[in-house]
């Protein structure tokens, strides 16, 4: 991550400065992607398991100490290991990055760039090279109940 990060400015238009090793931002995105990346290929400590024993009859039926659903079981061993403050720190730690990234760029680039973090539905027109907004920020209520206020009643 470290050579494609620190190369944005050589191969990305737009990109007016560097990034250093010495930023913090950069810091907490690099260990957070080394995390990630040591979840990903499986480099971590088995003896740190969270899982439950696993016993087979005659090799293929597995059997549980606890009675439960291999759902509920496959749950519980998923977010074993999830905490939700090292969660927020993760996110944190990607917006930084972000924020990073955004001060690195020329005021052209962060402007579009900002456009279009503010847009849910964007599209690209080939033919000019360029990104735009496709649907309206607006929407119309459709369900009853949740449509625009009615106007107000001047009959009497």
């Amino acid at each position: 991550i470290d050579v494609r990060v620190k190369s944005l400015h050589l191969v990305c238009d737009g990109f007016a400065g560097r990034i250093e090793d010495t930023e913090e931002a950069f810091r907490e995105f690099r260990h957070l992607m080394n995390s990630r990346n040591d979840r990903l290929h499986g480099n971590l400590d088995p003896t740190k398991g969270t899982g439950h024993d696993v016993y087979f009859d005659d090799r293929f039926i597995p059997l549980f100490e606890r009675s439960q659903g291999l759902t509920q079981l496959a749950l519980e061993n998923a977010l074993a290991n999830v905490n939700p403050d090292a969660a927020i720190r993760d996110w944190e730690a990607a917006r930084g990055f972000v924020g990073l990234l955004l001060t690195k760029l020329d005021a052209r680039t962060r402007n579009e760039v900002e456009l279009a973090f503010g847009h849910l539905q964007l599209g690209y027109r080939p033919e000019t090279g360029s990104i735009g907004v496709i649907l309206p920020q607006v929407r119309v209520g459709l369900f009853s109940g949740h449509g625009p206020a009615r106007p107000p009643d001047t009959t009497g």
